[in-house]
């Protein structure tokens, strides 16, 4: 979002005397992109990394050093680096969700065997729908496809349009970052469910989702948007937190836009 709002209030040539634009001031675009490189570096592979160094650590300690050193390129193959990024947004889904509406209690998940599939969308036996889908759709898939969107638009809005190639090449780590957050916020829950993409079960899962969505002109989605997202007399969406970081950022935007 501050990405886009920097390179929407960026001089255009037509408000130049209500923006303060000067010559050869530095474009919004290139702006952004120096201060991106200056906090996405290649210390975002040690990030992902750094979520097996207990493993590896472990099976170093119990089996070898060669165990452990497979394990922990299996790990990295197997797209485990999704998951831990799937995990940390969950778990802050939950942190926030406390602080906005309080209330936490324990939930008894009632866990299956690791290998069980759960389908995408499907009934269960009161009737109402349930599935992968809506487990994280308010969790991570609508902020997903929020991330995806606004990526776009800054490709749009001249994001990309850079003049120095060094400049460029250093947005490699940002753009790396948010591929792999979209991707695990909208795919980590299919990657890692058993059987997610057989032939038949997948079958399945779309007619499940057909009928979720389109059946009954669509009271089924509905129904389930108004238990699970609207909750009436359950808090606000927005808590303070929320209201004063766009508000601070705001600030900040303006600030800049001063200096």
């Amino acid at each position: 979002f501050a990405w886009l709002l920097v390179l929407l209030s960026d001089c255009e040539g037509t408000f130049d005397v209500f923006q303060n634009c000067q010559n050869g001031q530095l474009r919004a675009a290139e702006w952004m992109a120096e201060f991106l490189n200056a906090c996405f570096s290649w210390l975002v592979l040690l990030f992902l990394l750094a979520n097996t160094m207990p493993l590896f650590c472990e099976l170093w300690l119990q089996d070898s050093l060669y165990a452990a050193a497979k394990k922990f390129v299996t790990s990295i193959f197997t797209l485990a680096p999704l998951m831990f990024i799937f995990q940390g947004k969950t778990i802050g889904y939950y942190i926030m969700n406390e602080f906005r509406n309080g209330g936490a209690s324990y939930v008894a998940t009632g866990r299956g065997l690791p290998t069980e599939r759960r389908p995408f969308i499907g009934k269960a036996g009161n009737g109402q729908y349930e599935g992968l889908y809506l487990d994280y759709a308010t969790i991570a898939h609508y902020d997903g496809v929020t991330l995806l969107a606004g990526t776009i638009m800054v490709v749009l809005a001249g994001g990309t349009s850079l003049s120095l190639a060094s400049t460029a090449a250093g947005l490699r780590w940002t753009w790396l970052s948010v591929g792999l957050t979209i991707t695990s916020w909208l795919y980590a829950p299919c990657i890692f469910n058993p059987y997610n993409f057989s032939a038949r079960p997948f079958a399945n899962d779309m007619w499940s989702l057909y009928d979720f969505f389109f059946k009954r002109s669509g009271k089924n989605w509905n129904a389930w948007y108004v238990r699970t997202m609207v909750k009436k007399g359950h808090g606000v969406r927005r808590s303070m937190n929320d209201i004063g970081f766009f508000a601070s950022l705001l600030f900040m935007a303006a600030w800049d836009a001063a200096l």
